[in-house]
């Protein structure tokens, strides 16, 4: 709930919807007075600010998956070099008998 000066709080401004804090924009947007206009701007930031956050998670979670994918194929590679040496040795012991 905005302040009687029409500014949110910290709180307030981090837990409203993105469906009212267009609305807000909106609204100080149509006022068109130099300090409405700065109080759009920090709700616009807020809005930047969401985004960038969904598209953090986005990126962590996809760079997760992929060091996932790495320690698969390093376990998949020293698993043919075991079986590979292996082979080798029993190629070199089956050609000395």
């Amino acid at each position: 709930m905005p302040h009687p000066n029409g500014t949110l709080t910290y709180e307030e401004l981090i837990s409203v919807s993105k469906d009212e804090l267009i609305q807000y924009i909106d609204t100080q947007l149509s006022l068109n007075r130099p300090d409405q206009l700065l109080r759009a701007q920090l709700y616009i930031n807020e809005l930047t600010r969401r985004d960038q956050d969904k598209s953090n998670r986005v990126m962590l979670d996809y760079t997760q998956e992929v060091h996932r994918f790495t320690r698969q194929m390093r376990t998949m590679t020293v698993v043919i070099l075991v079986f590979t040496i292996v082979g080798v040795i029993v190629a070199i012991s089956g050609i000395q008998q």
